[in-house]
């Protein structure tokens, strides 16, 4: 006898042994059970997942002349013994790549309306049919529509976006998905047994993680492995694959976490070896990925995760000394690199940019609190925002700068509360746009009954709009809007700026800075001034000039202050412009 693969060795004889493919099965079977069998079925999915294995079974069920309850084939009658050996007459299987023209089209539709020799349905299955032409799609559209009632159709197809969409609605689409490895290994675990293999568990992981939801695959890297000998180990499996494997990825993740020397080494001998910068960097994100999970949302969620019990106590342990976001960087730092790998980068270039990468992490097994310290002093610390003030501690330096009667910015010793903060700055919206959008770079921090708001440098500009003359008697008028705030200053860097009106000299209800409206009288006199001197050219009764007057009137009108004024030169050479008091 021949020998067979392990892929077709195998191969499910019925719809109870496909693996990972539940709902498309159940679909299947429930149709064949009611006699309700489609003229036509798209199978889509990955390679080696089992679409052409699903067709040959429902053709099996289909001309089956004792089926099940349940829509099984009965697997021992004339039709189904033939089918299972590929010599079936009325079972026709096409590959769409090689017969894809449209005179191979035109020769089936002669042949469909022949009757079948033995059975009660010819099945036509034509693997990879997006790879028909146009034409031969076009040719195939009526025969489709409308075939004998003894012919179904059953395409399978890996891309099925490029079948044509008068195809797909002519047809019932079935897909299938990766199989997952947890269903993968203790199928290929049965397979070796059944071979007579001595199995490590951690082996089969590795197997099943590599196929990528590909069972054929799978079957085909373990007949690789037995040839070998007759063990399935996880060293087998690392000379198979030249290194890479999970358990050695566990190790090396330690180590460049406590002695980066030695992953150095043990790195640059794998990449000697033969290891790929991809499946290296593949692996690394599996793994980081892994821990990230488990630091984000607890340890519970190992159980979810494509693990073995071994690798799941690693992770759960392993994830204690990694901070979140260096996890998230990592994952983020792989994938960048995957690409340019793939497509060539120098095994050493790979290994310089890893080790770069892990010297942001500290060296030697320290606690996962002092880990997350450490990484943070290495790194530029983000700015400070509102979302984030209530969050921060107040420190011992800060605790006993309270004592103190400064306010500046390195005194600060106490928050304000989110809610109390966010209210206040609210309150200038919409009424003053710029008041309220500068405060928003600004930080609250309590001494007592004083309110110091603080702003950084790079926000100076927001600082010094706070602190007109005008904003800063609107920012001490709401200070009751802040129970327990009896006064507020503005502070940036050494300077300090009292907000109450009295600390501003000349404040009256007279001067440009003054907040309250001025008089409706006042408004009305400068007006006829301003008209007067419009008309006849001259002064007006205060000895200022018509222009510097319209200035005047437009600051009161506006309630505005001035802030400077700059003198240019006339047209004989003498200074122009009066300068207002």
């Amino acid at each position: 006898m021949p020998y067979l693969t392990l892929y077709r060795k195998y191969r499910p004889q019925y719809f109870s042994q496909v693996v990972g493919q539940d709902e498309a099965v159940e679909v299947l079977k429930r149709e064949v059970a009611a006699g309700k069998t489609g003229h036509a079925y798209l199978f889509s999915g990955p390679r080696g997942c089992g679409k052409t294995t699903v067709a040959r079974l429902l053709a099996k069920a289909v001309d089956c002349e004792n089926p099940g309850k349940e829509g099984e084939p009965c697997g021992s009658c004339v039709n189904c013994r033939s089918i299972t050996s590929g010599s079936s007459l009325d079972v026709i299987e096409i590959d769409g790549a090689s017969n894809r023209g449209i005179d191979e089209v035109r020769e089936l539709k002669e042949h469909v309306s022949l009757s079948p020799f033995s059975a009660r349905y010819k099945i036509y299955i034509i693997d990879e049919v997006h790879m028909l032409t146009d034409a031969a799609f076009n040719a195939l559209l009526k025969t489709l529509e409308e075939p004998p009632a003894s012919v179904i159709f059953i395409f399978a197809t890996t891309e099925p976006s490029k079948v044509p969409a008068t195809i797909r609605s002519r047809c019932q689409h079935i897909p299938f998905h990766r199989i997952d490895a947890s269903l993968m290994v203790p199928c290929i675990k049965d397979i070796a047994g059944r071979e007579g293999a001595n199995v490590e568990e951690r082996a089969l992981w590795d197997i099943a993680r590599e196929a990528d939801g590909s069972l054929r695959d799978a079957l085909s890297l373990l007949e690789q492995v037995l040839s070998l000998g007759g063990e399935v180990s996880s060293e087998r499996v690392r000379a198979l694959f030249g290194g890479g494997s999970r358990k050695e990825l566990e190790r090396l993740t330690s180590e460049l976490r406590s002695d980066r020397k030695k992953a150095f080494l043990e790195l640059e001998d794998s990449f000697r070896k033969g290891l790929s910068g991809g499946r290296l960097l593949e692996g690394f994100f599996s793994v980081f990925r892994d821990l990230w999970i488990i630091r984000k949302w607890g340890p519970d969620m190992a159980s979810h995760l494509p693990l073995a019990e071994e690798e799941r106590n690693f992770a759960i342990s392993e994830s204690a000394f990694w901070p979140e976001d260096l996890l998230w960087e990592g994952m983020e730092f792989f994938a960048s690199l995957m690409p340019k790998a793939r497509w060539g980068m120098r095994s050493d270039v790979v290994l310089g940019l890893l080790m770069a990468f892990f010297e942001r992490v500290p060296v030697g097994e320290s606690d996962p609190g002092d880990v997350e310290n450490e990484v943070a002093l290495k790194r530029e610390e983000p700015s400070r925002d509102i979302e984030k003030v209530e969050e921060e501690l107040v420190t011992p330096e800060a605790e006993k700068e309270q004592k103190t009667e400064s306010l500046s910015v390195g005194a600060a010793s106490g928050k304000l509360s989110h809610e109390a903060w966010k209210h206040f700055i609210e309150s200038f919206f919409p009424d003053d746009v710029s008041l309220y959008c500068a405060l928003l770079s600004s930080e609250p921090v309590i001494n007592r009954e004083k309110l110091c708001i603080v702003f950084d440098e790079k926000d100076r500009v927001c600082f010094e709009l706070c602190k007109i003359v005008r904003n800063a008697v609107k920012i001490a008028a709401r200070k009751e809007k802040l129970e327990g705030v009896s006064k507020i200053l503005l502070c940036c860097g050494e300077e300090e700026t009292d907000t109450e009106a009295s600390s501003f000299p000349g404040m009256g209800s007279d001067s440009p800075g003054a907040p309250s409206e001025r008089p409706k009288e006042k408004s009305e006199k400068v007006e006829i001034r301003r008209q007067e001197a419009r008309k006849t050219g001259k002064t007006t009764e205060d000895g200022s000039s018509s222009k510097v007057e319209d200035l005047k009137g437009v600051m009161s009108l506006f309630d505005a202050e001035l802030l400077f004024l700059r003198e240019e030169a006339s047209e004989n050479g003498e200074n122009g412009g009066d300068i207002i008091e």
